[in-house]
């Protein structure tokens, strides 16, 4: 069962608990961490991979094809500049983006959030909420969307989760398990 509970102190935080592991298989590895991009992700399958700047930077999009069910991920994994943005600087950028995207967006709180995947593994990074409007399923619905920023040693993994508002109720686990379900390297573990 997926846990979600606030931590006290400081930033206000967020917990993502592990699923049961399943078996994965692999449309894509990563040279440089070993990160794998499964062919299915919470139940979705996998509709665009491409190779940004092979092989450093990769990006995937997963979509659910259940129309009472939208939801859709699309995660990147990216090599951090020598010199760049600390996560939290990183994660304005990221807001910035989604706002340019979609001018509509309300921007909702931004908060540290720690990952423990079914495979094992410790992750720290940043959440931040939104709501705006968008073309899903055929028709313009409001959605909720969450931007999830990680950093560890040379690089960033970030993803952009995304489900339509008015089927909250049903997609919410799904939408979380996109991040927890992801095999994450164990080895970059924090």
């Amino acid at each position: 069962m997926l846990l979600l509970a606030l931590l006290c102190g400081g930033c206000p935080s967020v917990r993502l608990g592990p699923p049961e592991p399943e078996a994965v298989e692999v449309a894509y590895a990563h040279p440089p961490t070993g990160a794998a991009f499964p062919r299915t992700l919470a139940g979705c399958p996998l509709v665009r991979l491409w190779d940004e700047k092979a092989p450093e930077d990769v990006s995937a999009n997963y979509e659910s094809l259940d129309l009472e069910r939208l939801a859709f991920a699309s995660i990147y994994l990216y090599a951090r500049p020598p010199r760049g943005l600390e996560p939290l600087q990183h994660q304005h950028s990221v807001i910035e983006d989604v706002r340019r995207a979609h001018p509509d967006a309300e921007v909702g709180d931004t908060r540290e959030v720690t990952v423990e995947p079914s495979r094992g593994g410790r992750f720290q990074g940043m959440r931040t909420e939104f709501t705006y409007s968008m073309l899903l399923g055929g028709s313009t619905r409001r959605v909720r969307s969450f931007a999830y920023l990680f950093a560890w040693e040379a690089w960033y993994l970030k993803f952009r989760v995304t489900y339509a508002l008015d089927q909250e109720e049903r997609v919410r686990e799904r939408s979380e398990r996109f991040v927890i379900d992801f095999p994450w390297p164990t080895e970059l573990s924090s």
